[in-house]
C-alpha cells in the first residue's frame, strides 16, 4: 500500500512527503499571527479526544471527597470537569449529585 501511494505521488521509496500545498514547513510561535489556527476541539462537549467513562475506583461521595482532598481539588472545581458532567446522570452514578 505504501509503495502504491509513493508511486501515485511520484516519490522514490522512503522519500518524505512534500509539505502540504508545496510550501516550506512553517513552525508557528505564540507570536505568529500570519496563519490562522483552528481549534477543532474548542467545544469540549463535542471533542473526540476526552475520556468519558468513569474509571476511578470510587463509588460513593465520601471516597470521592477524600480523593479530591488528596489531590487538592475542591468539589466545586470537580463539578466543572467533563468527567463529572458526563457521568452525573449515568445510571448507577446518581451519588455524584450529592457532591
Amino acid at each position: 500500500m505504501i509503495a502504491a501511494l509513493e508511486q501515485k505521488l511520484g516519490l522514490q521509496p522512503g522519500e518524505p512527503l512534500p509539505p502540504y500545498g508545496g510550501e516550506e514547513a512553517h513552525v508557528m510561535s505564540a507570536a505568529d499571527t500570519t496563519r490562522p489556527v483552528l481549534n477543532l476541539d474548542a467545544d469540549q462537549d463535542n471533542a473526540d479526544w476526552p475520556k468519558r467513562s468513569w474509571d476511578l475506583d470510587i463509588d460513593n461521595v465520601e471516597e470521592l471527597r477524600a480523593f479530591l482532598g488528596f489531590i487538592g481539588v475542591s468539589a466545586a472545581v470537580f463539578r466543572t470537569w467533563l468527567v463529572y458532567r458526563w457521568n452525573v446522570d449515568m445510571p448507577g452514578m446518581e451519588w455524584l449529585r450529592d457532591l
